[in-house]
């Protein structure tokens, strides 16, 4: 069994929208297909501080993230032991050994993926009003981005060792709570229900970054693509489902905004199609204090 070495917590086929050439294809036909791993890309290292051309493949990720040790399979009544590769065949070995069992979590991660991928690279690719149904799907994927960034699992497996439990049980927790109609419901309700505005443009501004949920006072902004932000406040008081406002225009003082709070939130990648304004963000005071501060 091969097992999952490097897990990108940014997956690869949205990355891949930030190589401008990719997306213009994708543009005329969402529908076409290509190795999105290998698509040339530039980044900037906040540890290198060095603006490097790149491949996909080559950013946001962190090695074992996915990989769990596993001493005994008892230890684990929650699991779906069919997202084990090869247990049926290990199982009973292992069973009668002292051997380690590892649990590779690439296949929940890649299925969770493929659960929104076709509508947001829909919605990247072309107009259309956005349903009920289609902003619960959507907001999936922002809870599920923001769950599956490493800060985020470092923070809930130290939460979880507090407690007496280990990294396994806090990734069955994960499978359990997100593979729960009602669990899932609960989860996506703060990112569901608020009114969304949608910056929708025409030219490619927003650079990704390897903290892309930017969340401020439970102001939330996250760049769906290069020409596409996001953003909502998660405090609004409702009691339903309110709207997508699609903008065509944003103000530069939402665009300083948006750069401001990426600065502030990334760790150490920041990706766009192009060197111009990845040589800007290098030279602001802001990315000056991180840089200092590291």
């Amino acid at each position: 069994m091969n097992l999952t070495i490097r897990t990108h917590y940014n997956p690869c086929f949205w990355t891949a929208y930030w190589n401008f050439e990719y997306k213009k294809r994708k543009l005329k036909n969402y529908e076409h297909q290509e190795d999105v791993r290998r698509l040339k890309i530039y980044c900037l290292n906040l540890k290198g501080d060095k603006i490097l051309s790149t491949i996909t493949n080559e950013v946001f990720y962190k090695k074992n993230l996915g990989l769990i040790p596993i001493e005994k399979l008892v230890n684990l009544p929650g699991i779906n032991y069919k997202l084990m590769d090869d247990y049926e065949e290990n199982g009973t070995v292992f069973d009668n050994n002292d051997s380690q069992f590892i649990w590779d979590f690439e296949n929940f991660f890649t299925n969770m993926e493929d659960s929104y991928r076709y509508l947001l690279e829909k919605f990247i690719n072309e107009d259309f009003q956005i349903t009920d149904r289609d902003k619960a799907e959507l907001s999936f994927f922002i809870l599920y981005q923001t769950l599956r960034h490493p800060n985020c699992l470092s923070q809930l497996q130290k939460t979880f060792e507090i407690d007496g439990y280990d990294k396994a049980d806090l990734f069955n927790g994960i499978v359990n709570s997100i593979t729960s109609s009602e669990n899932l419901q609960k989860l996506i309700m703060p990112f569901c229900m608020p009114t969304w505005i949608i910056y929708k443009i025409q030219e490619n501004t927003f650079p990704l970054s390897d903290n892309p949920i930017l969340i401020d006072n439970q102001r939330l902004m996250v760049a769906l693509a290069p020409n596409i932000l996001l953003e909502f406040d998660m405090k609004e008081n409702i009691s339903k489902i309110h709207p997508c406002i699609i903008k065509s225009s944003i103000t530069q003082n939402k665009i300083d905004e948006f750069f401001e709070r990426m600065l502030a939130s990334f760790t150490n990648e920041i990706v766009f199609g192009e060197k111009e304004i990845l040589n800007k963000i290098k030279n602001s005071n802001k990315y000056l204090e991180k840089k200092n501060a590291c």
